[in-house]
């Protein structure tokens, strides 16, 4: 097994696993909608597609954020204090980093999960079940590296084990 790890969403990587890293909102959010009892989380890179889904879904909340900025007109933000409990059945979220950086993996990889904080073990678990190769996709700031993603990256590269990339191996020694 191969882990790499691409310190921007824009960096070219691919795996037959993807695990995305957003930890200030993304990854940290939809595993505790989930955990609260929402029953599924539909992610939009744009604020019309999410409008547009929000229309077309019943029984559907919309929550995003631009900039750490709740959207005008969401009912909801994209901080993980906001779903202590479920208000709908469907989330429909648009995030400024993390949301976007899903769906590319999503075009990438076979097989995408959501690494934070709040899932290491589990997201470091299923990786090893899986012995594939393993890409980590930080979602970054607008682009840009982020030492938080960095940080949780480096963290899931230790657990996960197996052969690592020079980014990877440069993730753990951040997390270290």
């Amino acid at each position: 097994m191969r882990v790499h790890v691409a310190f921007t969403p824009d960096e070219e990587a691919a795996a037959p696993l993807g695990i995305v890293v957003d930890v200030l909102r993304a990854t940290s959010t939809i595993p505790q909608a989930l955990a609260s009892g929402y029953r599924r989380i539909l992610c939009c890179a744009e604020i019309d597609e999410a409008r547009r889904l929000r229309a077309e879904t019943e029984g559907s909340l919309v929550g995003g954020e631009r900039d750490a900025v709740r959207i005008e007109g969401f009912d909801v933000g994209a901080s993980p204090r906001e779903f202590l409990e479920p208000r709908a059945d469907t989330l429909i979220l648009s995030t400024t980093n993390g949301t976007r950086t899903i769906l590319r993996a999503a075009e990438r990889c076979d097989e995408v999960v959501l690494g934070s904080l709040l899932n290491l073990g589990a997201v470091g678990d299923f990786a090893r079940e899986r012995d594939v190769d393993v890409a980590v996709f930080c979602a970054g700031y607008k682009g840009a590296f982020a030492l938080d993603d960095a940080y949780c990256a480096g963290r899931i590269v230790a657990l996960v084990g197996g052969e690592r990339s020079d980014a990877a191996i440069a993730a753990e020694l951040v997390a270290e």
